[in-house]
C-alpha cells in the first residue's frame, strides 16, 4: 500500500541549495479528519531508498518529471523524528520553489511511503482508534502548500553542523559495512581452510577432527 504524511522544512545551506526536512514523527496524526489516528513505528522503518541518492524531492507528490524539485541525499531518524537532507535542482521550477523555501514562505513537507497491511495493529482509546504502521518504507519527499496537519511544528534554521554530522555518520556506516563484509568473507575462508585441512591433519596426529578444525580456525584468526 502507498500513502502520504506531512512534515516540516528546515532551511539550511543556501549556497548549495540544500535543505533539511523533518518529514514525519512518531506522534499519532489524523490524516483524513476522522476518529482514527495513525502513528509510525520507527523500528519498522526502512530508509534504504531515501539513503540511496535516487529518491526524488517532489512537488505535491506528483510523479511526473516536470514535478521534480531535487533529490534526497540521505535520511536518518533521531529521537522520534525522521529527517532528510535534500538538494534542489537548478531548473526554473525548482529554483522558484527554492526561493520560497529560502524566504520562509514554503515550510510544509510530506512523504510518500509503502507499507505492509499485515503489519498494521489497532488499539482503542475513549475518543480514538489508533492504527500503528509497523513496517514501512518512504520512497519520496514532497514539498506542499497545505499540510494534512496544521499543528505541525515549524523549525528555525538548522545548525550548520547538521550536514557534516549526517555525512560523517553515513561514512562511518559505510566503513562499518565494509568491515563487516570483509570479516564475513574472511570467516568463510577460514572455515573452508579448516574443513579442508582438519581431516588430514587429524589423521596424521591421531587427534579428533572437530577439535583439530577448531584449532586451525583459531590459528588462522590469530595470524590474520
Amino acid at each position: 500500500m502507498t500513502t502520504f504524511i506531512e512534515g516540516n522544512v528546515l532551511s539550511h545551506e543556501p549556497e548549495t541549495r540544500r535543505v533539511v526536512v523533518m518529514f514525519t514523527t512518531s506522534v499519532a496524526f489524523d490524516n483524513a479528519s476522522t476518529s482514527t489516528l495513525t502513528e509510525m513505528d520507527f523500528a519498522g522503518c526502512d530508509l534504504s531508498l531515501l539513503c540511496s541518492g535516487r529518491a526524488p524531492l517532489l512537488a505535491d507528490h506528483r510523479k511526473d518529471i516536470g514535478s521534480i524539485l531535487g533529490v534526497v541525499e540521505t535520511a536518518w531518524i533521531d529521537e522520534g523524528q525522521a529527517f532528510a537532507l535534500v538538494r534542489f535542482a537548478s531548473t526554473p521550477f525548482a529554483s522558484e520553489a527554492w526561493s520560497l523555501v529560502r524566504d520562509g514562505i514554503l515550510t510544509c513537507a510530506s512523504m510518500g511511503f509503502n507499507y505492509k497491511e499485515e503489519a498494521i495493529t489497532v488499539r482503542h482509546t475513549d475518543t480514538h482508534s489508533i492504527q500503528t504502521i509497523g513496517v514501512w518504507r518512504p520512497f519520496e519527499v514532497t514539498l506542499c502548500a497545505v499540510p494534512a496537519n496544521w499543528g505541525a511544528r515549524i523549525f528555525a534554521d538548522a545548525p550548520v553542523s547538521v550536514v557534516d554530522d549526517v555525512r560523517r555518520t553515513a561514512a562511518e556506516q559505510r566503513r562499518d559495512q565494509i568491515r563487516l563484509t570483509w570479516k564475513t568473507h574472511l570467516d568463510q575462508e577460514i572455515l573452508k581452510k579448516a574443513t579442508t585441512l582438519a581431516p588430514h591433519l587429524a589423521a596424521a596426529l591421531g587427534t579428533d577432527p572437530a577439535r583439530t578444525a577448531e584449532a586451525i580456525r583459531e590459528a588462522v584468526e590469530a595470524g590474520g
